[in-house]
């Protein structure tokens, strides 16, 4: 069957006068190049701490924000709520979400400018899964690496053993994020915000 999982994308819906949810406030160098979607350490890299600018009120209710540098970020109630239905190797980078409204506030409340939230943590997957059916998928071969693909029009997986992870990425195309149809259902369950679950059939990769 191929609808045993689902992309993971973020719900940008409600941005209207920004581009994101949170921006990288201490740029350095290399940033740009940095991916968590390959499984090397960045840790000599990496400032500490990683420090994101964003608006308390989009947090309150985002639990997988966009970024300008579109790093996987996800709250710890995601996390935690992955975690929970089953075991996938990963790392976390720990995050600081600063306060940077102009104007003070949050449900009726007072926050101080530059107030810090540290529930949000990069998560980055140490193992890619071999699931890509090269007969049933419709795909262009990368012109240089074999064992990965360009522009897949129609993607079909075949289902390891022990089921789908709930977090897992392809070994074929490595930038993106799914998640098993049990995860799917755990956080559409915990209402977990901020998230967009596309069917592996409308998939344009």
């Amino acid at each position: 069957m191929n609808d045993l999982a689902y992309l993971l994308r973020r719900d940008v819906n409600h941005l209207v006068d920004a581009e994101q949810d949170a921006w990288l406030l201490d740029k350095f160098e290399g940033y740009a190049n940095v991916s968590f979607g390959l499984q090397r350490s960045y840790e000599d890299v990496l400032p500490t701490p990683l420090r994101f600018g964003t608006t308390f009120d989009l947090l309150a209710w985002n639990d997988y924000p966009s970024t300008d540098v579109k790093w996987p970020i996800m709250s710890q109630k995601m996390l935690g709520v992955l975690q929970s239905v089953g075991e996938f190797e990963h790392r976390t980078i720990p995050v600081i979400m600063v306060d940077k409204r102009l104007a003070r506030g949050v449900a009726d409340q007072a926050v101080p400018l530059d107030a810090e939230n540290h529930d949000y943590k990069v998560v980055q997957l140490l193992e890619h899964l071999e699931a890509f059916d090269w007969e049933a998928s419709t795909y262009t071969p990368h012109p240089r690496l074999p064992n990965y693909v360009r522009r897949v029009q129609k993607l079909h997986l075949k289902t390891p053993s022990g089921g789908f992870p709930p977090l897992f990425r392809l070994t074929v195309s490595p930038a993106y994020l799914f998640v098993s149809a049990a995860a799917k259902l755990a956080l559409e369950a915990a209402k977990v915000g901020g998230v967009q679950f596309i069917p592996l059939p409308d998939v344009r990769l």
